[in-house]
């Protein structure tokens, strides 16, 4: 699944309506103007939508001289990525091997993921930041609590928070989608940390 949606983004040309009609115009006049900065357009998402993807798309084009070859490579990714997160997701959860195999075959035919992986929308990517973002937050719940040392409380609250910040730059909907598992993570913190380090970890949180 992973080399044939490579092969059909690398050989056939984004035709999707979100693409051409808000996506890649967006990213014209981008690099047209040299900069990020609004342009003059009747077509509202141009200037509205959420602009994570088409600022890799972009850093894309200007590595490649402007080719539209490699633009699908964004949700190519974030398809791969969604199926190795899920996959483990599942072990952190008890699956075994066979349980994890049959988890990253689900997600990898997921209709809409597999139409996805070859454009230039944005939904796998929100996908993979909520999957990394739910990995990260079960496989501190299923640490025990004495093996947290305070640099790795440290380093999983820098990286929760540098998701956080690139999920709600790639869509709004990863908030609905990550809200149950920080509440987890909230009332599972409040069980079995002291106040003080709930304090730090959420500072840390809050301010990056």
């Amino acid at each position: 699944f992973a080399f044939g949606t490579l092969l059909s983004g690398l050989l056939y040309p984004v035709r999707n309506w979100d693409s051409l009609w808000h996506i890649m115009p967006r990213i014209t006049f981008w690099l047209q103007q040299g900069s990020f900065a609004p342009f003059p357009t009747p077509v509202g998402q141009q200037l509205t939508t959420y602009p994570l993807s088409a600022w890799f798309i972009t850093h894309i084009k200007l590595t490649t001289g402007g080719s539209d070859f490699f633009i699908e490579i964004v949700q190519w990714c974030a398809y791969l990525s969604s199926i190795y997160l899920g996959s483990h997701i599942s072990k952190l959860l008890g699956a075994k091997r066979r349980g994890c195999h049959w988890v990253a075959l689900l997600i990898a035919t997921v209709p809409m993921a597999l139409l996805q992986a070859t454009t230039t929308q944005y939904d796998l990517l929100v996908a993979a930041y909520a999957l990394a973002t739910v990995y990260l937050i079960m496989s501190l719940i299923t640490t025990p609590a004495n093996a947290l040392s305070p640099h790795r409380l440290l380093s999983h609250a820098i990286i929760l928070a540098l998701l956080i910040s690139a999920g709600i730059n790639a869509k709004i909907t990863y908030l609905f989608m990550i809200a149950p598992f920080m509440l987890w993570l909230g009332i599972y913190g409040l069980r079995t940390h002291p106040a003080r380090t709930i304090v730090k970890f959420s500072s840390v949180l809050i301010i990056i």
